[in-house]
């Protein structure tokens, strides 16, 4: 199967005699020219490593925010003995769906 194969259905000819005669669907064309485009993006990505999404370096204010922010959850980490990134994980999502915690919720 082709890598976009979506199962398309095109019916016979036979059904659809006023449909002028095509050898590929338009979805298979546009298929066929983003093909190219999405292989430049993901080698773009690739070479990028993990700056793949930064779109400009951070300002020094937020390089001082995560810094604290990061010992700010290494302390809490420390202190409640949490030691797998599940768990804080678990947890950042629970602070984030708290709609009390944050004034723009």
């Amino acid at each position: 199967m082709p890598f976009g194969s979506h199962g398309v259905y095109v019916p016979p000819r036979r059904l659809n005699p006023h449909i002028a005669p095509f050898e590929v669907s338009l979805v298979r064309a546009a298929e066929l020219f983003i093909d190219d485009v999405m292989k430049e993006v993901e080698t773009s990505f690739e070479k990028a490593g993990d700056q793949w999404n930064k779109l400009y370096p951070s300002s020094e204010t937020e390089l001082q925010w995560m810094d604290a922010f990061k010992a700010a959850q290494y302390r809490f980490c420390e202190a409640h003995n949490i030691t797998n990134s599940t768990d804080w994980l678990f947890l950042a999502k629970q602070l984030l769906s708290d709609k009390t915690f944050f004034r723009d919720a």
